[in-house]
């Protein structure tokens, strides 16, 4: 949508015309005068830029041509972070840090994104760099990051007063090169991180209630859908008419997912109140489907194993294609590929595992989700079908986290 707003006069009047296939558009009798254009862009929307507003003459009998255009990626990252040099392929993530519970700006706040940089080493073997950038809060409420990687997996939470906010997902686009997300924080809501492997898993909650409607492309509701706040107790199905509610969320920024057998996955976050009931309606859009497909139901070789990569908020998940592509010997030869860890020899030719970060820790570990205590009860290489690797608390099973971190061994099946 392209306006035109009429700036001599008394009282301004603006023109509405849309484009067509090719982005063209046009103004038929326009009163001769200055007009401001503008135009409405899902980007501009989206970063919070209203973008310039060329003034053009209209003069009588003749035609004034504009072209309008969304400013390209390298424009948007200068003005996200100016002066700041973004090798290929990165880009800048900003926004505002808002306490949930007051809607002010919570300054000395920490946004933190992690991510993850794969690679290959001499041998072939898959190599998981795990990154994490960290900033703090400004006093008007503002984060900023500049050279973050686009077109990736980026994991932030807000970390503030000993507290950890929900985990959100989000991916900066290259083509844009920016991504502008707002958050708010509330300390009700968010739980102090566990610090050792008796932590309980604590399920952050409180008395916001979020309710709405599951729909496909064309309207129609969508029922048995499966609806959930990831990182809180919240799942239930869409009833017939597509409609879902819950109570006794967190407040806070919140992330919520949607998925249902034929359509795509929706995820994307929601703004939660204490006392405050917040209404999102879902849109899923069908999946591509085959003619002729014929489907024969098996059931997953390792469920726990995909549950977790499904719902993965950190850890890395290596599956039995990509261990058959690295051709492990022995035992200690997988154990020092896992990023993060190795095996080490201790007296009397015994072997233990240990955190790279901290020789003296070591992770607990687990086979098809039992504890084991030594390297002699891991599966030998032929036998290895799946491997959970978490360096952190992040992600690891709730009755089995560690702050030396977690590694689960699948064997195979």
């Amino acid at each position: 949508m392209v306006t035109a707003t009429r700036l001599d006069v008394a009282r301004e009047t603006t023109f509405v015309a849309t484009t067509d296939g090719r982005g063209r558009f046009r103004f038929d009798s326009l009163e001769t005068g200055r007009y401001a254009m503008r135009f409405v862009s899902q980007l501009l929307d989206s970063l919070q830029f209203g973008g310039s507003a060329p003034i053009v003459d209209v003069a009588p009998e003749r035609a004034a041509r504009v072209d309008l255009a969304v400013p390209s990626g390298t424009t948007l990252r200068a003005m996200a972070c100016p002066g700041v040099a973004f090798p290929d392929g990165t880009g800048a993530l900003l926004g505002l840090v808002t306490d949930a519970d007051t809607d002010r700006p919570l300054a000395g706040a920490h946004v933190v994104v992690a991510w993850s940089d794969l690679a290959m080493d001499s041998a072939k073997a898959i190599i998981a760099n795990d990154r994490t950038a960290k900033v703090t809060v400004d006093a008007s409420g503002q984060y900023r990051m500049c050279g973050l990687p686009t077109n990736d997996a980026l994991f932030l939470q807000v970390q503030h007063q000993g507290r950890n906010g929900a985990v959100l997902k989000m991916k900066i686009a290259d083509a844009a090169g920016v991504l502008v997300r707002d958050v708010s924080f509330s300390a009700s809501g968010a739980v102090r991180p566990a610090t050792d492997s008796a932590s309980t898993d604590v399920v952050p909650s409180g008395t916001a209630k979020l309710y709405g409607v599951v729909r496909d492309g064309d309207g129609k509701p969508v029922s048995g859908a499966q609806v959930r706040v990831l990182g809180t107790a919240a799942s239930a199905r869409a009833d017939d008419h597509g409609a879902f509610d819950f109570s006794g969320l967190p407040a806070g920024t919140q992330e919520v997912e949607v998925r249902q057998f034929g359509f795509g996955v929706a995820r994307g976050p929601v703004e939660l109140r204490n006392d405050k009931r917040a209404r999102l309606d879902v849109h899923l859009e069908k999946a591509a489907t085959l003619a002729g497909l014929k489907v024969v139901a098996t059931r997953p070789r390792y469920p726990e194993f995909e549950q977790r990569r499904r719902d993965a908020i950190g850890g890395r998940f290596l599956d039995e294609a990509q261990i058959k592509k690295m051709h492990f010997l022995s035992v200690v030869d997988y154990v020092n590929l896992l990023p993060g860890y190795r095996a080490i020899h201790q007296r009397y030719g015994d072997m233990r595992v240990t955190n790279m970060r901290d020789p003296d820790c070591q992770p607990a570990m687990l086979v098809n989700d039992l504890p084991v205590a030594s390297l002699m009860e891991l599966p030998p290489p032929e036998m290895l079908g799946a491997v959970e690797v978490y360096v952190t608390t992040a992600g690891a099973p709730p009755n089995h986290r560690s702050h030396c971190g977690t590694i689960v061994f699948w064997s195979r099946r």
